[in-house]
Parts: C-alpha cells; structure tokens; sequence
C-alpha cells in the first residue's frame, strides 16, 4: 500500500511539473551548465562595448515570448546579470512527419556584436546518420525515400533514449512528462514500421524502447504480444547460458589456480 501511494504520489509530481512547464522562461546560468556554449561566452567588457545589446533582446525575446507555436520551448539564460547571451530551444516532432514525436534541441549564442553578426547554433545530435543507397528508377526512388522516412523515425527514436537516458539541464522535468504522454503512440508508430520495413525498426529495439518508457513511468504492458514475450524468454535463456558458463570458467579458474599452488 505505501509502495503504491508512493508511485501515485511520483506519478502526480511528474504530471504536476509537465503540465506547469512554460513554453518561455529567462533562467539565470549556473556555474556548471551543460550548453554548448557556456565555455564560449564572451568576456564583460565585449557585451558592454554594446550597451544597446540588451535592449535589443529584451524586445526580441519579448516577441519570441508572445509567437512561440506550441511544438517549441526555449529557455534564455542570464550570464551575471549582464542580459541574454545564452539560449536553449526545444522543438517537438511534428506528427505526420518523420520526425513525429521526437524531441530536438538547439543551443543558441548571441554574439556581442548582435544584430550586426547572426546567433552561432548548435544542434545536439545523439545518433549517427545513416544513409541509405541511392536508386535510379521511379519505383526503386519511391521505395527509397519511404525507407529513408523509416531510417529517419528509427534515428529520432534512438534520440529519445538518449534525452530520456540524460535530458538537457532545465528541461528534466518536461521530457518525463512528454515521454510519458506520447509513449503508447510512439511504440504504435514503431509497430506499424516494424510491418513496413523490419529491416530497419527491428523487435530487439522496439523492446529497449518499451523498457525505457516503462522506466520513465509509462504504463506499457499491453505491448507484450507473443512476439515480445518470445523474444524476452530467449533473452533470459541466453543470460543464464551466460550466468552457466561464468560459474563453469570460475571453477575452473580456482581449480588451476589450487593445481599451480
């Protein structure tokens, strides 16, 4: 009983954090920070050569503020109290798209000379890209470009183990609740390309993202089919295989190590 009210009660922090997540917030930059571009930061005396830098942004965020869609969340970082010069966006996979569901980050550098030079950006990119051969005929394109979309929802789902794995400082709290929100319908999404192209979105790894989403606290267990359970058993058959071999080379270790005594 006390085990179950202590999950109600997580389940409801997480619920409580994702839903008061504001889309547009100015945060102040701690001493270890993981944007990419922390280590850059230009000195003082650079960002008070332009005084007018800070009134430029501040009508800029103000009206970033006020026209933010609601697939993007940024978070502006204020370096010692000298303004924004630091920035962090997060946009959501639209549906419909290759990219549906997944989480994408973009960290953002605003030079002291702004607006006269453009903001540096990174992208955080937790995969490698693959590519897939290219064809010459109209059907052999078509096939090509359909399982490039497959290629591409496989790397954005790889993204998400990643950013639930280690999600980007100041966005914690928003990527547990998204995850969970979305979860059932990502691995819906997964099943339908493991029909399409099983070449690409494979059983093992539609299984490590339904462990990774029942870690985050997604209710999961409809998802076990036949296949899965098969797949689980086999698993378990070849760890303690493993486990047997383990103990077997042990022994046998003590046994020589007595033998040479």
């Amino acid at each position: 009983m006390e085990a179950t009210k202590e999950i109600e009660e997580i389940v409801d922090d997480v619920e409580e954090k994702f839903s008061g997540f504001k889309k547009f917030d100015i945060l102040p930059i701690t001493v270890f920070h993981d944007h990419y571009f922390f280590p850059y930061l230009y000195p003082i005396n650079e960002i008070f050569r332009r005084k007018s830098l800070e009134k430029i942004m501040k009508q800029e965020l103000k009206t970033l503020e006020q026209s933010l869609p609601n697939w993007i969340f940024v978070r502006g970082y204020d370096s010692k109290g000298r303004g924004v010069d630091l920035i962090r966006a997060a946009i959501a996979g639209l549906e419909n798209t290759p990219y549906r569901y997944g989480f994408f980050f973009f960290d953002i550098l605003i030079p002291y000379d702004y607006p006269s030079k453009p903001p540096q950006l990174f992208y955080h990119s937790w995969v490698q890209e693959e590519c897939v051969p290219s064809t010459s005929s109209r059907s052999r394109h078509e096939l090509k470009e359909k399982k490039k979309a497959a290629v591409i929802f496989k790397q954005t789902c790889e993204t998400m183990l990643s950013i639930m794995e280690k999600p980007p400082q100041d966005f914690g709290d928003f990527v547990a609740g998204y995850f969970r929100k979305w979860s059932n319908r990502i691995l819906l999404c997964c099943k339908e390309e493991m029909q399409k192209h099983n070449s690409v979105m494979d059983l093992l790894f539609f299984l490590k993202l339904l462990k990774a989403f029942e870690a985050n606290g997604s209710y999961c267990r409809h998802h076990y089919d036949h296949k899965i359970k098969s797949l689980i058993m086999n698993m378990d058959k070849d760890t303690e295989r493993e486990r047997v071999d383990e103990t077997f080379l042990e022994k046998l270790t003590t046994m020589l190590f007595k033998y040479m005594g």
